[in-house]
């Protein structure tokens, strides 16, 4: 009998007739399957069916009924970032930033243009490592992470010689420019990212728009433009419209006063390195999500 009744809430719980025979012995099964139809990208209908069953008389009042409570805000939370995610093969319209999916090995998916730019070829902001604002000058004077010089580093130092260890080898989100800027679904991208983009994707010094830089076609054929932005440093602008320099979310393991980037210049794309305090492009990609 229990069996039947059971089948007959999953039933209700679909299709949402009455819930009047509903009681504290269903609260879980009802969790379950709201949380069955959250994985099936049905979150309408795994809410609706929450917020009805919260409010039957034999629920109301139950003890775990927090249950019910709890799982609203993780679907509604997966829900927008589903929303979020949604990628294109070309950007479809001027409201950028969008996703575009190269096709690439890791799924990873990139923005059409720098934090801080309206369009795929604008430059953009220049950002210091581990920071979130433009400023007008780039230097370890004015570093956010530092006290006056590269070996007096307060966050994000592996050795001892340069500065307080704390070992934290991740980016903050707090941190992170593309999140600090453009919310919770976007990342500066790591340097295995920037890699798989140097190796998994062809790419070429090209124009567009009549500005300078490097296009990345992917496996599928889509493709982004990263325009070669320059980098600052001091209060000057260096190699504007002849070279990229991209930050990774990435502190340089060999010297923790530097930080892992893309650089391109028309005749090569690689990664390297450089110190923290210069001032270089972000190009967000997608967050990765984690499941409640």
């Amino acid at each position: 009998m229990k069996h039947n009744l059971l089948a007959a809430l999953l039933l209700t719980f679909l299709f949402l007739p009455s819930f009047a025979q509903l009681n504290c012995d269903y609260i879980d099964p009802i969790c379950q399957k709201a949380r069955e139809l959250m994985n099936q990208g049905q979150y309408d209908k795994a809410l609706k069916g929450l917020k009805i069953a919260k409010s039957a008389p034999g629920i109301r009042n139950c003890s775990d009924a927090y249950k019910i409570d709890n799982m609203i805000p993780q679907i509604q939370k997966k829900q927008a970032f589903s929303a979020s995610q949604q990628s294109y093969l070309a950007c479809p319209d001027s409201n950028h930033p969008h996703l575009i999916d190269l096709g690439l090995p890791s799924g990873t998916k990139w923005a059409c243009c720098n934090v801080g730019a309206t369009c795929p070829e604008d430059y953009g902001n220049y950002y210091a490592w581990g920071e979130t604002m433009a400023k007008n000058t780039y230097d370890w004077s004015t570093y956010k992470w530092c006290r006056g010089e590269f070996s007096t580093l307060t966050k994000y130092c592996t050795q001892s010689s340069y500065g307080i260890v704390d070992n934290k080898t991740v980016l903050d989100l707090s941190d992170d420019a593309a999140c600090a800027n453009w919310g919770d679904s976007w990342r500066m991208p790591t340097l295995a990212q920037f890699l798989e983009l140097l190796y998994k994707s062809i790419h070429v010094w090209t124009t567009v728009n009549g500005v300078s830089g490097r296009k990345f076609t992917g496996p599928n054929g889509a493709s982004i433009f990263l325009p070669a932005a320059g980098w600052c440093y001091e209060a000057d602008l260096y190699s504007c419209g002849t070279g990229g320099y991209y930050w990774s979310s990435m502190p340089f393991e060999l010297g923790p006063s530097n930080a892992c980037l893309l650089n391109f210049y028309h005749g090569y794309a690689i990664c390297n390195d450089q110190g923290r305090r210069c001032g270089h492009s972000v190009r967000p990609v997608a967050a990765i999500e984690v499941h409640p």
